[in-house]
């Protein structure tokens, strides 16, 4: 189970939006779940946008050629990278993504 600060503003790996806080006694708070309440579902526009923002922000990764889409909660992975390695990478940093139920990736290897 991760544990998050939530004294650290944005955490791009939890997908959530934290803010600073200490409980009553003054000591520095944590999350330590990252399930959502029951019955909670987030949005497609939300979930697209927290997709992006990995996306872009994935290290050592070319995204130049990758596009996606959200439906229900289903990312569809689109397009081509120019390693075999970069296909999973983006796969499971969408798959991470708190809200997604499942990820179809249809990335093709293209070697430029």
């Amino acid at each position: 189970m991760e544990e998050l600060d939530l004294g650290s503003g944005v955490d791009i790996n939890a997908g959530i939006e934290l803010s600073a806080g200490d409980d009553v006694t003054g000591r520095r708070m944590r999350l330590r779940s990252r399930r959502p309440p029951k019955g909670y579902r987030r949005s497609d526009e939300r979930l697209r946008d927290d997709v992006y923002q990995r996306l872009v922000q994935a290290q050592d990764v070319d995204v130049s050629d990758v596009s996606f889409d959200v439906r229900d909660g289903v990312v569809t992975l689109e397009g081509s990278v120019p390693q075999r390695h970069m296909r999973f990478v983006l796969e499971d940093l969408v798959a991470r993504c708190p809200g997604v139920r499942d990820v179809h990736n249809r990335m093709q290897l293209v070697a430029k």
